[in-house]
């Protein structure tokens, strides 16, 4: 039988290759096929009886059944075809990573050397007699790393390729399977001390006697059980216990020990509202979810927006959709910008529909990842929440999905291939499906506002709070005039210190959001004016005070800080700029001066979060009132609900309104916003939100300083940003496309960048090319980049199709007459304006 394989290649179309063994295989299978020299993983996208000459065989094939619906091969040709990606791509992107077997290349040593040979190839080539005596050593196939590794070199390549010619050994492929799914010990409470108080009671008392970490540990289970078998290794790290006293519960028959395939053992509930199932709709939100269930239960496709305010309760009409579609035995997929937003949000869903929920995003191990994957598969998961990447999950029977925040740009991946948008795909997913999306936002994209304004999308709206919770105060202080009055200490208005005191005397929680981590953004000599900056990246490097480096957030690079400057000496040098640690340190410092007692201060940005767990932990505490003031940088800006947040601090309100992006505006409104949006979100404490701007008179500025509260100024603001984008021939008017060229060779890089743009068309009104610019950082890990940006104009283009065609052409014609070793040249359609 012969097939076509779709292979994870850049701009390589399906193969065709020949099974000899083909019963019961068909589209969705997984192979191991041949590509040049190498073994690589594909689907089976077609089946094709035609022969067709010196097609190869395939290797293995991977499974028992199909790993991919027919929907999920028809979304990946979609994304394909849309991205200008390869279909292979798309479909190894939907893959957990242990589940794409890996080639590995093993070297045999063909027959031993004798002792006279050994002592000969020593004198010639002593590296390669270590490398025979290595293998020698191990009596068996060794991989190269294995050899590098013994060797303490990376440079064995040469020396093997030498062994190999004179026949002294032998290299072959062979490849490593895949993660299997991981397991977890769980206990719960045994059936006995369940029915019997008084065996209970007098268990915990003998155990307070003679065994008290086993009394604590009883205690535990017994008070976190409800349905859901707890993981051991979660008792162990919440109570401090060892694992000997589980064990010997285990054996005293106090707790049952099982084997599970527990998905994502972090997400443990604890921050969801105990009252939530019992919420009822308030008349706006019950007219939102009666015409978007009207769909989902006659299963049709249809886009709705769903434009709510800050705490109008967005989620509760989700959650409402869901329970329709599992009611009439459906999936549901919740799409979140943030992996800050799961640990709340899988609480919230799990205490209103089990352990049928299941969390998916990067911080996930692998063997986890498999594991949910296999029971989404089986269907005993049929809520998934997850971030971007979990759109490539294979749902069955999928009733309803749903973008939540569809506004936010970390929708949009941007490398490596198939660089999509989430909350496209969803809607291109939705319509193969049949089903309805939802998209949900306070502040929408010009995209989805603009489809709404024009009848695309169904527009549903949200003007009021949940809870009768009034829409915060909102201040916005004039750094400027609290400059020259003197009226600042470091980065904070006195009038904002005040504030905080306040909340932290009546025991509330306060959010201070600043989108920059570390301590200062750049170290500059005050003698010579040198700012330290990255040796693979054109940018400065970060200083970051704890543990006292200078980090580069593109490269990842970092070294120790010192005291002088490295062109000229001197020890005058100064921090500019200021980060999340630096407003850690003033705001400790300062409120010594105003609190009567000590506040408690944390941090949530990538670097106290790179830990798993980190979110869900730091949230906990912050939501219990172990944490009182809470600094955060994008993470903390939407979607958290917290009833005890009842002021939120915006440090420098306008950083990102000057961007060199035309989205500039529509961000800094999107984001201020959506950070106002945490305080008061209950109806006993209305909120306060202090803006901290150098630019107060800013449009953006005042259109935020009126807030949610003044719809009609907002929905002003749209029709006024439109205007002018369509003026300027700016999205959503227009598709905005970035063909980047990177290369280690600057020179190289531009000259590509001018051929490019040579071979775009001229003359033709559905494509307006600009000639390479030099963007905002040009290099990155030693790799320079030149941008070409294109406009397609709608209008003219109203599918993109034709514009895709010239693309698709300009590829085809690049890689065969022009391509270099060295260059790369990649397409992002829909790039998102800072490039």
């Amino acid at each position: 039988m012969y097939i076509r394989v779709a292979v994870p290649i850049p701009r390589l179309e399906p193969l065709t290759y020949v099974v000899h063994d083909h019963e019961g295989v068909s589209v969705g299978f997984r192979v191991v096929v041949p590509v040049g020299k190498r073994l690589l993983t594909g689907t089976i996208v077609e089946v094709n009886s035609t022969p067709i000459a010196k097609a190869k065989y395939v290797e293995e094939i991977l499974d028992t059944g199909p790993t991919f619906s027919p929907e999920m091969i028809e979304l990946a040709r979609r994304v394909s075809d849309y991205y200008l990606c390869a279909w292979g791509e798309v479909l190894q992107a939907a893959l957990p990573n242990g589940m794409q077997p890996n080639a590995v290349m093993r070297i045999r040593l063909e027959r031993p050397l004798s002792v006279s040979e050994l002592e000969a190839l020593r004198r010639r080539a002593p590296k390669r007699a270590a490398l025979i005596e290595a293998l020698e050593e191990s009596q068996g196939d060794v991989t190269v790393a294995y050899l590098q590794k013994k060797m303490m070199s990376s440079y064995v390549s040469d020396q093997l390729e030498a062994l190999l010619r004179d026949g002294w050994i032998s290299i072959h492929q062979e490849r490593v399977r895949q993660t299997k799914s991981r397991m977890i010990r769980c206990v719960t409470p045994s059936k006995a001390l369940k029915e019997d108080d008084t065996l209970l009671r007098q268990t915990l008392d003998s155990l307070d006697r003679h065994a008290p970490r086993q009394s604590l540990a009883l205690a535990f289970v017994l008070l976190h059980f409800v349905e859901t078998p707890i993981p051991v290794n979660y008792i162990v790290e919440q109570t401090g216990v060892g694992i000997g006293s589980i064990d010997a519960l285990i054996t005293k028959g106090l707790i049952e020990q099982s084997l599970r395939d527990y998905h994502y053992q972090d997400e443990l509930g604890g921050l969801a509202r105990p009252d939530e199932h019992q919420l009822v709709l308030h008349d706006q939100q019950q007219l939102a979810y009666d015409r978007i269930a009207s769909t989902l239960h006659a299963s049709t496709f249809d886009v709705h927006l769903l434009q709510g305010v800050t705490g109008s309760g967005k989620t509760l009409v989700y959650q409402r959709l869901i329970k329709d579609a599992l009611s009439a035995g459906k999936a549901a997929l919740l799409l979140v910008p943030e992996i800050a937003l799961t640990p709340q949000l899988g609480d919230r869903f799990r205490a209103m529909f089990g352990d049928s929920v299941a969390i998916l995003h990067s911080r996930i191990s692998m063997g986890e990842r498999i594991q949910i994957w296999n029971r989404i598969a089986s269907g005993s998961i049929r809520v998934v929440i997850g971030a971007r990447s979990a759109i490539l999950v294979d749902v069955p029977k999928l009733g309803v999905i749903i973008v939540d925040e569809e506004h936010e740009p970390s929708y949009k991946q941007e490398d490596p291939a198939p660089r999509y948008n989430g909350r496209d795909v969803a809607i291109m997913r939705a319509q193969i499906v049949g089903c309805p999306v939802v998209l949900g936002s306070a502040t929408p994209s010009m995209e989805s506002y603009q489809n709404a304004l024009t009848g695309r999308y169904h527009h549903h709206k949200l003007t009021i709070r949940a809870d009768n919770a009034a829409f915060p105060t909102i201040r916005l202080l004039d750094m400027r005039q609290l400059h020259k009055t003197r009226q600042l200490r470091g980065s904070f208005a006195l009038e904002t210190l005040q504030q905080i005191a306040s909340r932290i005397q009546r025991h509330e929680s306060v959010l201070v959001y600043l989108n920059k981590r570390g301590f200062a953004t750049q170290i500059q000599c005050h003698d010579c004016g040198n700012v330290e900056m990255c040796l693979h990246c054109d940018v400065a490097l970060t200083y970051h005070k704890h543990p006292g480096v200078l980090k580069c957030h593109y490269c990842g690079i970092s070294a120790p800080f010192q005291h002088a400057c490295q062109v000229c000496g001197s020890t005058d040098v100064y921090e500019i700029g200021t980060g999340t640690q630096r407003i850690e340190e003033e705001l400790t410092s300062a409120l010594q001066d105003y609190c009567s007692r000590t506040p408690s201060i944390a941090r949530m940005d990538a670097d106290t979060t790179a830990r798993k767990g980190q979110h869900r932990k730091l949230l906990g505490q912050f939501s219990s009132g172990h944490i009182d003031i809470l600094i955060g940088t994008q993470m903390v800006a939407k979607g958290l609900d917290v009833a005890r947040c009842t002021l939120v601090i915006v440090v420098n309100a306008d950083l990102s309104l000057y961007h060199t992006d035309f989205r500039a505006s529509e961000r800094t409104m999107q984001l201020l916003l959506q950070v106002s949006g945490r305080a008061g979100r209950r109806a006993i404490d209305q909120g306060m939100v202090i803006l901290q701007s150098y630019s107060p008179l800013h449009p953006t500025m005042q259109l935020c300083l009126d807030g949610e509260s003044r719809i009609d100024k907002i929905h002003a603001w749209y029709g006024q940003e439109l205007q002018a984008r369509q003026e300027s021939g700016y999205p959503p008017f227009t598709r905005f496309i970035a063909i980047e060229i990177r290369s280690h060779d600057e020179v190289a890089a531009q000259h590509h960048a001018e051929i490019v743009f040579a071979m775009l068309p001229k003359d033709d009104r559905c494509i307006v090319a600009y000639p390479p610019m030099i963007p905002s950082i040009s290099r990155i890990r030693n790799v320079y980049r030149r941008v070409v940006i294109i406009k397609n104009p709608r209008e003219h283009d109203p599918s993109g199709q034709k514009c895709r065609s010239y693309l698709r052409s300009l590829q085809q014609s690049y890689h065969k007459h022009h391509a270099a070793a060295d260059v790369r040249i990649s397409i992002d359609m829909d790039a998102r304006g800072t490039l």
